[in-house]
């Protein structure tokens, strides 16, 4: 009598697990698809967004290298660097991961251009310099990119 119980726990057990299990391994009919958000991660950044985002930083750099053209107004070019920091920083870790060497070139001359966009006396040969240089290097990794 006692042996008897012992498998009825048992057996339904087993039927469980082999009609659960089932349902597991059901593969999708032919007519399914999965939907495009399903087929792709999210957080995924193209090429093609590093280049719009790369080119908006070329254009603030031209617009700050402009401002320092026309007249040096120290408000205006403080503003300049703080726009070009931030749009930099908004993209600048992916540039980093995937692309440590230009990412490397490309803020030796960046964060001085920065830097000097701050100071109570503006350099104007030197931050001449740093932009030249730092388009030059922009622009070689854009072209890279394409």
């Amino acid at each position: 009598m006692k042996r008897k119980y012992v498998w009825i726990p048992a057996m339904v057990m087993g039927a469980l697990f082999i009609t659960n299990g089932c349902s597991l391994l059901e593969k999708p009919e032919l007519g399914q698809v999965q939907s495009q958000e399903e087929a792709k991660p999210v957080n995924i950044t193209t090429q093609t967004e590093l280049q719009k985002e790369i080119t908006e930083v070329i254009q603030q750099i031209k617009k700050l290298n402009e401002q320092l053209k026309a007249s040096p107004n120290q408000s205006a070019i403080n503003q300049a660097g703080k726009d070009l920091a931030e749009k930099w920083d908004s993209f600048e870790d992916r540039v980093e991961d995937k692309y440590p060497e230009q990412y490397e070139k490309i803020e030796e001359n960046l964060y001085p251009l920065i830097g000097e966009t701050g100071k109570q006396k503006l350099d104007i040969q030197k931050m001449q310099m740093l932009i030249r240089n730092v388009l030059k290097d922009l622009a070689a990794f854009l072209q890279q990119l394409k």
